[in-house]
């Protein structure tokens, strides 16, 4: 999943936003998906 603002925190728990590396990984994600990449 996505790296989240707790997990940076050393944290764990709740809904936290993502952190900036977190939404790169969901951009990079979606263009993988996008692009019918498999694994």
């Amino acid at each position: 999943h996505g790296e989240s603002e707790i997990n940076v925190q050393q944290r764990i728990g709740g809904d936290s936003p993502l952190s900036a590396a977190g939404k790169a990984y969901t951009e990079v994600l979606a263009q993988y998906i996008a692009n019918g990449e498999t694994f």
